[in-house]
């Protein structure tokens, strides 16, 4: 998508500064949910303050965001493709900040869970959910950057992935305590962070929704895919 310059160019450094500020957020953001993964799965602790530290920095680019819209509303007053563009940055500065905290989270509890590692199979499930996580958030970073909605729109199709993922994860992790009624902390800590990986799902689904609303100037029609089935799976019998 090709934008026009406008007559003022001050209104064009508005906005250039507010895609600066979310290319920024989300290249911060990135980093952050890298390196607590990192974190969980080689018991790395410089990894996980790394990523604590980075929430920080996400922070601050959010306010940088919503300031910068308010100041740009009041001063140009903008219309149509531009207040969408402003609107929508802040909604995705808001799911970036979301994201940053998630990972700051699974670094907690990788610190929490100190030199102990995942189990290898669990291990392996955490990896591929995270690492498909990771690319649809990388993708849709750059989908924001070319406003390209059919891009956006393909991200957010794939969202189902991620939750078939969480749902066998889970699975494997219940029944893993109950064949050894063994571990229940670190799987615990184990399950939480598959959570906050799906959740970063959501919040990636919710950035192409997004992207998608600044190109085309509507939300995509049809409600998106939710394929998470794990809040209906029963404990086996036995477990404690």
């Amino acid at each position: 998508m090709t934008t026009s310059k406008h007559t003022v160019s001050g209104f064009d450094t508005d906005l250039d500064s507010l895609k600066d500020n979310i290319v920024r957020m989300g290249e911060v953001v990135q980093t952050a949910f890298a390196e607590s993964i990192n974190a969980l799965l080689s018991g790395d602790a410089d990894a996980a303050t790394f990523a604590i530290a980075h929430d920080e920095t996400a922070d601050e680019l959010e306010r940088r965001v919503e300031e910068g819209a308010v100041q740009t509303i009041a001063r140009r007053q903008p219309l149509a493709v531009d207040l969408r563009d402003i609107m929508a940055a802040v909604r995705i500065a808001s799911d970036l900040e979301r994201i940053g905290d998630l990972a700051k989270n699974i670094a907690k509890r990788a610190l929490a869970l100190g030199d102990e590692r995942p189990q290898q199979d669990l291990a392996s499930r955490i990896e591929k959910m995270a690492t498909l996580t990771r690319q649809q958030l990388g993708r849709v970073l750059t989908a924001y950057a070319d406003r390209n909605a059919e891009l956006a729109i393909a991200i957010r199709d794939e969202d189902g992935e991620i939750d078939l993922l969480h749902t066998a994860f889970f699975k494997e992790s219940i029944d893993t305590i109950a064949r050894s009624h063994s571990d229940v902390a670190g799987i615990t800590h184990l399950l939480f962070c598959a959570k906050n990986i799906e959740r970063i799902g959501d919040h990636v689904t919710n950035i192409s929704e997004n992207v998608y609303f600044i190109v085309t100037g509507s939300m995509p029609q049809q409600d998106r895919i939710k394929l998470d089935t794990s809040s209906t799976i029963k404990s086996p019998p036995g477990t404690p």
